[in-house]
């Protein structure tokens, strides 16, 4: 301490612990690389005025939690401590000054990224954007299996470049993606066909979104329908006022779903599913209304899902509304008080119910 009863503690002091496997401090900048080794650091907690961020690692996983900071900022403070034998969990929260999550992962290559969790980051664009000056980061996105995409009001796409590598989201299980105005698709039709994995597949309250597979026109999406996520077992579309098609056109839905939930998705006409898609379905829970209003291409196949539907019980339509305020703050953390999220690993969660404002 000085004798201003200022702390003037070095880094380089720290690095002298050789078995410190725990390391809290506050500092006052970031835009400096820490020049010290953290060899045998498992847990690093970094706060800086009224953010925080951090890093875990257990025998089984690792966690980096960005938090209200500039991630290009703070990568350099915790990429030293990511280790190559275990998975990787990454979580961006409020960031901002980026727009590509594919510049950060360029920075360091994370061949072992397996759930990606972005949330309130309105400074991105494009999820992942690829171009001559990151292209190699494309490989760090082929162990990726779960995505979780939340109110992130300046996103267009998720992906934009050129048709991806191979094994690219080869891995993908698991997309949530919630309150991202700004996309018109979920998947381009170059995406879609990288894409072999996916289970589950939830879409919330994106008001802009047209279909959930697009393309500049029907040509785009391959003649063999059967290879499109053909191993899609969950879907969810709720609260999706401007979706109208699944794929552009009228392509059946060949995906092996075992459980459909739809819910106020009131400009959605048509849901083309192919017949053989009742071998394997289980529930097709939506509002009777839309079900019965359905434009099949053949009237036969109305009756071949009749047996599958349900409604929504009146018990689920009078579930209290999300707050207006947690949706207008944007925070995760006022979002569960007001609504239990089931994981699709277990019972898919029920529609939030209808909220008063106009947009997220």
């Amino acid at each position: 301490m000085t004798s201003e009863g200022e702390y003037n503690a070095s880094l380089k002091e720290v690095e002298l612990l050789s078995r410190l496997s725990m390391l809290a401090f506050c500092v006052k900048g970031t835009e400096t690389e820490p020049n010290v080794s953290w060899n045998n650091l498992k847990q690093l907690f970094i706060q800086e005025s009224n953010t925080w961020s951090c890093y875990n690692r257990d025998p089984q996983h690792q966690f980096v939690i960005l938090n209200k900071v500039n991630p290009l900022e703070y990568w350099h403070w915790v990429y030293k401590l990511i280790s190559t034998s275990v998975g990787l969990n990454l979580e961006l929260n409020r960031c901002f000054g980026i727009k590509n999550v594919a510049d950060l992962v360029a920075l360091r290559d994370l061949k072992q990224l397996e759930e990606l969790d972005v949330s309130v980051c309105d400074d991105i664009e494009y999820l992942i954007g690829i171009d001559e000056s990151n292209k190699d980061s494309q490989d760090s996105f082929n162990t990726l299996k779960k995505l979780n995409l939340f109110i992130l009001k300046g996103m267009k796409k998720i992906y934009r470049g050129p048709t991806p590598s191979t094994g690219f989201f080869g891995q993908l299980r698991i997309l949530d993606v919630y309150g991202c105005n700004q996309i018109k698709n979920i998947f381009s039709a170059n995406l879609l066909l990288a894409i072999k994995r996916l289970e589950h597949l939830r879409v919330q309250y994106c008001s802009s979104l047209k279909e959930i597979v697009g393309g500049e026109n029907e040509d785009e999406v391959p003649g063999d329908h059967s290879c499109l996520l053909p191993q899609l077992k969950t879907l969810e579309l709720n609260y999706l006022r401007s979706l109208t098609s699944f794929y552009q056109g009228d392509i059946p839905i060949s995906c092996p779903l075992e459980n459909i939930y739809v819910s106020k998705c009131k400009n959605l006409k048509k849901f083309p599913l192919a017949p053989q898609t009742a071998s394997h379905l289980q529930t097709f829970k939506a509002e009777t209304d839309w079900f019965d209003a359905l434009e099949w291409a053949d009237q036969s196949h109305h009756a071949i899902f009749q047996p599958f539907f349900e409604t929504w019980s009146e018990e689920v339509a009078s579930i209290s509304l999300t707050s207006a305020s947690a949706v207008e703050n944007n925070t995760r953390e006022e979002l569960a008080k007001t609504q239990e999220t089931k994981k699709v690993e277990g019972e898919v969660a029920q529609p939030t119910p209808e909220i008063s404002v106009e947009e997220l």
